[in-house]
């Protein structure tokens, strides 16, 4: 094989790949899913807490801005809209959810686990989510407390 074969093989696999890791609109399932971080961890039913805010690190820029931003029970059918959707300081999507609905309606399983599922849409229309697990209780407990961890986030700047 000659010198100039070698070049013209390198070079296509190198464009190749350039030109699938840069096209616009290529998500797989793996690149479909966000980390987010919930607050508060921990949902009390008979809590004061007004809103459970949803950070994430999805680019709000990249947010399809006419679809709803929702959450759900493990992905199940019964879902919630946020109340607000806006990005933070770094620019990423930020949403509320009034705690009111996701005790109403989302059937939470008081004082274990339940997986909320976040979801919304890119402007190419592929599905975006993330999950992750809060714990419901009925009523405030010390012990709950001391086991919520920190947020890793600064709060967002959110207009009502």
């Amino acid at each position: 094989m000659s010198m100039g074969c070698c070049r013209i093989s390198l070079f296509s696999i190198i464009l190749v790949v350039i030109a699938s890791t840069f096209s616009p609109g290529v998500l797989d399932a793996e690149e479909g899913q966000f980390r987010i971080d919930m607050a508060p961890p921990v949902i009390r039913f008979d809590g004061a807490t007004r809103w459970l805010t949803v950070r994430t690190d999805i680019p709000y820029r990249t947010v399809q801005k006419d679809m709803p931003v929702v959450l759900s029970l493990d992905g199940g059918e019964n879902a919630i809209s946020a109340q607000t959707a806006s990005q933070d300081a770094k620019g990423n999507l930020v949403a509320r959810f009034a705690i009111q609905d996701v005790k109403n309606f989302l059937n939470l399983k008081l004082d274990r686990e339940n997986i909320l599922v976040f979801e919304c849409f890119s402007e190419n229309g592929d599905a975006l989510t993330g999950k992750q697990e809060v714990k419901v209780i009925q009523k405030g407990n010390p012990e709950e407390k001391s086991q919520i961890p920190s947020s890793k986030f600064q709060a967002p700047n959110l207009k009502q």
